[in-house]
């Protein structure tokens, strides 16, 4: 996940009472160019962005020059009824 993804995600783990475990990966130089801050991690631990909305600042201008581009197909695999075998 990138940085917006996963600050959504860390509003919606502190809205859960039992929620343990967020994990994550570094982002990249790209994720964190399309967003004006990104998620803080401080001896192990998230902190929840406080700002409006998500707390988050995307980088419209950073997101318009690069357009979203999918070269990945799964393919159309089909079982013999006709149904999809996997989504």
């Amino acid at each position: 996940m990138g940085p917006l993804a996963t600050t959504v995600n860390l509003h919606f783990d502190a809205a859960i009472p039992n929620f343990l475990i967020q994990e994550m990966r570094a982002f990249n130089d790209v994720e964190l160019s399309f967003v004006k801050s990104s998620p803080v991690v401080t001896n192990g631990h998230h902190e929840i962005p406080s700002g409006p909305g998500w707390g988050i600042d995307l980088d419209l201008d950073a997101i318009a020059e690069r357009p979203f581009e999918s070269n990945w197909y799964r393919g159309d695999k089909k079982l013999s009824d006709g149904s999809i075998a996997y989504i």
